[in-house]
């Protein structure tokens, strides 16, 4: 794990002994050409500190993750462990700061309605659409949301409602109430099946952290090939859970809905018996 040093902007690795330290961590939507990626961060690094390209940061923490440049992704070994701790370290960052890009606050709606992630076209954030947001949504105990200015928009407590209202997921997952492991793997897909990721092996990758599994990645198998080994993984390492067989990786337009063929599990079933 490496952690960009939020004073010199320079980034340092586990081996420096940073982990004994509280960091925060960021969640975005990615944007492209905008981000200064692993590679390009030492060209940035004195305007970084000279404030002409400021990064909007909370008090008090020294060290910050982002994805964007503390993995470096030109390196399938690194980008893999990464994928694969990636929900550890959501969940054990000391902050989760949520950056939406895409909606700013209005002063007509009370913090804790939904219409406050509504963008100016009428949908709600693309943050809420996005695969891999889903783990940067649970795992984190602590997370603050702010605006496309910064404006500080609730924490996830605070906005548990609205969360639950625009996600499907209970609002307890979201105050902490209940745990994600109380959810069967079913309810997991499901929460995942409104979701698009841009390539479509990233259905299955962004929720080995969500079932707490370790998988090789493979870029370039395919969704459903990625997706039957998630199944193939969760099925040796769980207790028995029928629900797993509810779901499965459509062969067209993957990363765009996991559909449920509960009536062909039923039938099978029925002949097996």
């Amino acid at each position: 794990m490496r952690l960009l040093n939020t004073e010199t902007y320079e980034v340092k690795s586990n081996n420096s002994g940073v982990h004994n330290e509280q960091y925060g961590i960021l969640s975005h939507r990615w944007l492209g050409d905008e981000e200064i990626t692993y590679q390009q961060l030492p060209n940035y690094t004195a305007e970084l500190r000279s404030g002409e390209r400021p990064l909007k940061l909370p008090q008090g923490l020294r060290w910050l993750w982002m994805d964007t440049c503390c993995i470096d992704k030109t390196d399938a070994r690194d980008y893999a462990e990464a994928i694969n701790a990636m929900y550890s370290w959501y969940r054990d960052a000391a902050l989760c700061i949520t950056y939406v890009s895409d909606v700013g606050i209005r002063k007509d709606h009370r913090s804790r309605d939904p219409e406050v992630f509504r963008r100016a076209d009428g949908k709600f954030s693309e943050w809420f659409s996005r695969g891999w947001t889903l783990q940067e949504l649970l795992a984190p105990w602590s997370l603050e949301f702010y605006d496309m200015d910064w404006n500080y928009m609730g924490t996830k407590r605070e906005l548990a409602t609205a969360l639950a209202t625009i996600t499907g997921i209970d609002s307890g997952y979201h105050t902490g109430e209940k745990h994600i492991n109380e959810a069967c793997i079913a309810v997991k897909m499901s929460w995942m099946s409104h979701r698009e990721t841009t390539y479509p092996e990233d259905m299955a990758y962004s929720m080995i952290g969500i079932f707490n599994i370790a998988m090789p990645v493979v870029y370039g198998e395919g969704g459903p090939r990625a997706f039957r080994r998630l199944q193939e993984i969760l099925l040796s390492s769980h207790i028995m859970d029928e629900s797993l067989f509810a779901w499965t990786m459509p062969d067209a337009n993957a990363g765009r809905k996991c559909e449920a063929p509960i009536r062909r599990m039923q039938e099978n079933l029925v002949r097996s018996n």
